[in-house]
């Protein structure tokens, strides 16, 4: 910074340089808390990321802004020049400096880190819970339908439940067919006339031998898994029904099904609302039990 003194008698004008302590007293900060704490090591770079998050887009344009200056005097190429001067009227120069304004800050922008997507497992512990998924109703649907899934349903116990519920009941069908099995699942926790949780609505009744909700839960017979792809190909589809990543809307509501081969004569209280491999889905009237 420069700035010319007062000229009193008998002293010519003097000009006096201040010197910018803003650089030096910067560094000084940096020194005395890189004292202060110890080191980064190899790997602590990705560990803070991690715990910080995603810079915001405002963060990074204000970082953008600081080594933007080191450029001030940086030309593009003559072809850019011309097709941004080929948009601005040469009788015009206050629309010439606001459009040299907007080319300063494209270039501002270019310096911006790139975005990092959003992987961090801190943001799901720590930050604000996304909201769930909430089912989009059909004209016949039960409005309990678009209520969104407890948090508890996405524990591990939880898909768990679900997930035996597609192997032992529906791991013949294709994806389709089980991703059906799952919305059912689900729809009977959103419902009020059931239990609110997954491993409570599979396991419904469970000690009533063969009138039970599930039939593989009663039938006495051990739940082995003997087919390993085929049960994690379970717990995917699980997930993705659990998420709003699958959503059948011919099932829509429908909290009941019945394999094609059987006649129970519940179904007659019913509207049927789909067939799915050999699963027929079936929705009440009443939106509770009936």
């Amino acid at each position: 910074m420069v700035e010319a003194s007062r000229t009193s008698s008998g002293k010519g004008g003097r000009v006096l340089v201040a010197a910018d302590h803003s650089r030096s007293s910067s560094l000084n900060l940096i020194r005395r808390q890189g004292i202060l704490r110890p080191a980064l090591g190899t790997g602590d770079e990705q560990v803070r990321t991690t715990l910080a998050g995603p810079e915001s887009i405002e963060g990074r344009v204000r970082t953008a802004t600081v080594f933007r200056s080191r450029y001030s005097n940086l030309r593009s190429p003559e072809a850019g020049d011309g097709e941004i001067n080929a948009q601005l009227p040469s009788s015009s120069s206050e629309r010439a400096a606001d459009a040299a304004g907007k080319k300063d800050e494209l270039l501002t922008l270019a310096y911006a880190p790139a975005v990092r997507p959003e992987l961090s497992p801190f943001n799901h512990v720590l930050g604000e819970p996304k909201r769930s998924f909430v089912p989009p109703l059909g004209p016949e649907d039960h409005s309990w339908a678009a209520t969104p899934l407890p948090a508890s349903a996405f524990a591990k116990d939880e898909q768990t439940c679900l997930a035996n519920g597609l192997y032992f009941e529906a791991r013949g069908e294709e994806e389709r067919g089980q991703a059906a099995v799952a919305q059912v699942i689900l729809n009977r926790v959103r419902n009020p006339a059931y239990p609110d949780t997954i491993c409570g609505v599979v396991y419904q009744n469970q000690s009533w031998k063969n009138r039970c909700q599930f039939s593989f839960a009663c039938d006495d017979i051990a739940d082995r898994i003997t087919d390993r792809r085929a049960y994690e190909t379970a717990e995917l589809i699980g997930h993705k029904v659990t998420n709003g990543e699958i959503w059948l809307p011919s099932v829509g509501s429908a909290t009941n099904y019945h394999a094609t081969y059987v006649s129970p004569r519940w179904a007659q209280a019913m509207k049927r609302v789909d067939k799915i491999g050999r699963h027929i889905f079936y929705r009440t009237f009443g939106g509770g039990w009936d």
